[in-house]
């Protein structure tokens, strides 16, 4: 447990094991993979990551299917772009008021909740239905998303409070999300190809029941402002936080933009492999192992400074690497290769997911997270239909071209104007009240 007056990366050891600190040492990809695995001797952490690894396995396997699905039945890129945007829709607007409204209840109960809930909507798509019908599940399956994800966030940062095990913590999540995203898409094409598009659905409401007995053991009581007024309040001064932070603006907006652009190659996957299983398959899969071989390379934890630094270069570096394969070859192989890069060009959040967090009030914690993932994934619904659009217009190659350009502009600019890490406008406060790495 975070300290006062600890050393900017000291943070608590989990009994039984030896925690080295690492913001003065020269990285080692073995001291790295230490890291985020050590959370995992956290009994109660290690439910909520067994939690978010069923959940987004056949949560992925379904996108894939819907875009599929509704690529087949309609031949359009922009209708089964459109399917992930409307997917993500609940996020924008709808998933803050949502969440918001409840959160006066335990935390758990929420996800638990939300996890029951999008189970039975994805058993219900298992039954033939309309193109339409396809789209209201796709929303409605959406809309148990944001409280989830907000409750998730919260206990997350309560079962790793120290500095260093929330840092290694968020990455494991980042790593896990990015893995479960590639198998998940692999998932998908297999149950696709043998047995229907329809299969996946099962599939996701199954991956909902088990993530809601995996968080019905974690032990903790946490619950959000219990008055209505106060969690109102709460949501406005995140976002004035939000606003008001130099640091903090300047990670979500390269968050988003980078999210805007990645996604506008990912929803895409179905036209540039015309259809084929196999192939959307690959393409698909080939973003999550941009992401996890970024998260695995980029630092997660140290000085601000540093962190800071390496946001603005993944971008940049995916950006370039992606134009390349995408203007060197239309095959599926390389441009398997310029998918991944755009991947890792989004794993922004991994090292600027700590340096936000750490400036959080715990008070303002679940709807500043809230706020910044809806954001974040308005950008992506904004960018898959853009892409989608494009994609009809000129071409899927064409599209992916341009994506990464904006994603190396981007780079190039974020990079010229990093932030200077100075204390937050509250004062200091990470997950124990302490912000222990605003440091220059």
């Amino acid at each position: 447990m975070q300290t006062e007056g600890a050393p900017p990366t000291s943070g608590g050891p989990v009994p039984g094991t030896k925690v080295r600190s690492s913001g003065s040492q020269r990285w080692r990809l073995g001291s790295q993979v230490q890291s985020f695995l050590r959370p995992l001797r956290v009994q109660d952490y290690r439910r909520l990551w067994l939690a978010q690894t069923s959940s987004e396995l056949g949560d992925w396997a379904t996108r894939l299917a819907l875009m599929l699905l509704v690529y087949r039945q309609t031949h359009s890129a922009a209708l089964s772009a459109a399917v992930v945007t409307v997917s993500l829709l609940p996020w924008v607007g709808f998933g803050q008021v949502l969440t918001t409204m409840v959160d006066h209840l335990p935390r758990r109960s929420v996800m638990i909740a939300a996890d029951l809930g999008r189970a039975v909507v994805f058993a219900v798509l298992v039954v033939p239905l309309p193109v339409g019908a396809l789209f209201i599940g796709a929303f409605l399956g959406g809309l148990g998303t944001p409280p989830f994800e907000s409750a998730r966030h919260a206990i997350r940062v309560e079962i790793s409070q120290d500095s260093e095990l929330y840092g290694g913590a968020l990455t494991l999540f980042a790593i896990t999300g990015q893995l479960t995203t590639m198998l998940g898409f692999a998932l998908g094409g297999v149950l696709v190809a043998l047995v229907g598009a329809r299969a996946a659905f099962g599939v996701n409401a199954a991956s909902f029941v088990a993530s809601a007995i995996f968080v019905s053991g974690i032990r903790t009581r946490s619950v959000g402002t219990t008055e209505r007024r106060g969690r109102q309040a709460n949501l406005l001064d995140a976002a004035r936080f939000l606003l008001n932070d130099s640091v903090v603006r300047w990670c979500s907006s390269l968050s988003m933009t980078t999210a805007f652009a990645g996604m506008g190659v990912e929803a895409i996957s179905a036209v540039y492999g015309r259809g084929h299983p196999g192939e959307v398959a690959l393409l698909a899969a080939a973003v999550p192992v941009g992401g996890v071989l970024a998260a695995a390379l980029v630092p997660h934890a140290g000085r601000d400074r540093r962190l800071l630094r390496a946001a603005g270069f993944i971008p940049l570096v995916g950006g370039a690497a992606g134009l390349c394969a995408f203007v060197l070859s239309r095959g599926t192989i390389v441009g398997a290769l310029g998918f991944a890069a755009a991947g890792a060009a989004v794993a922004v959040p991994v090292p600027a997911g700590p340096v936000m967090a750490m400036r959080l009030r715990s008070e303002i914690r679940a709807p500043a997270f809230s706020l910044i993932q809806g954001g974040t994934l308005g950008a992506m619904a904004a960018g898959a239909a853009v892409g989608g659009v494009l994609a009809g217009i000129f071409g899927a190659r064409l599209t992916c071209g341009a994506a990464c350009t904006a994603l190396l502009l981007v780079g190039v600019a974020a990079s010229a104007r990093l932030p200077g890490p100075a204390r937050p406008a509250h004062g200091r406060h990470g997950p124990q009240g302490d912000l222990s790495r605003a440091q220059t």
